[in-house]
Order: structure tokens, then sequence, then C-alpha cells
């Protein structure tokens, strides 16, 4: 693979993890507070407001969300967004769960759990999963 290949692949990769980020931080807002506004998810996600509704755009670009811009900028998922946004929510838990239960602290186990969510395997969740369910 050539260095442009790797690099233009890692850029996906950071794409495709930012998109799960911002899929999983509406779910969450929309479960605490029942609607997502741009300024809540800037201030869970700590960018700017310009920033994060250009991050909108581009997952209402590809089908993710829709952005209802007439009551005060609300955000909702779609239901391929939230079934992402879901898959991703559940696996933060689960590896944060389980490394809690390993005694890592859970503020370390939440920062491990947001970078692993990404790239973990089905296979290693599953394992996680009966690891968890039996301890």
């Amino acid at each position: 693979m050539s260095g442009k290949d790797d690099q233009l692949r890692r850029q996906v990769e950071m794409s495709k993890h930012t998109d799960e980020d911002y899929l999983k931080h509406i779910l969450q807002i929309r479960l605490q507070k029942g609607t997502v506004r741009i300024r809540d998810l800037s201030e869970a996600i700590g960018r700017s407001d310009s920033s994060v509704r250009a991050a909108v755009g581009k997952l209402t670009e590809r089908g993710y969300v829709r952005e209802n811009e007439g009551r005060g900028g609300n955000v909702e998922l779609t239901e391929e967004g939230r079934s992402i946004a879901e898959q991703i929510l559940g696996r933060h838990r689960m590896i944060q769960d389980w490394m809690i239960r390993l005694g890592i602290g859970a503020e370390e186990a939440d920062k491990q759990a947001c970078q692993m969510e990404h790239v973990i395997s089905d296979r290693v969740i599953s394992a996680i999963q009966r690891h968890v369910e039996l301890a």
C-alpha cells in the first residue's frame, strides 16, 4: 500500500470515528434531555457551535440526522443514525463496565472506552460481554 493510500485510509477512519462520536453524543443528549440543540452538542463535544453546525451538516448529507432549523436548531437522528449511535453507545458501555470491573477508575475507563468503541471487533465485544456476564 502506498503512503497516499495509507493516509487516505486513516482519514476515512478518522471521519468515521468522528461521525460515530457525534451520533453517540446526539443519542446521549436525546436520552437525557428529550431534545438535542446545537448548543447542547457543542458543550458535550467541546467544540464551537459553528464547528458542530458544520459537522451536523455533513451528518445530514450522509443521512444520519435531520436538523429542524425552525425549532431552535434541534437535531434528530434518522433510523440509520440511531442504529449506529445505539451500537456505539452499547459498545462504549460494555467496554467501560468491563474495565471498571477490572479495577480501572470510572474516568479512565470512560476515556479508554471512547477510543476502543470504534475499532474493537464484534468478536472481541462478544468475548467481553461473556466475561462481564460471568463476573
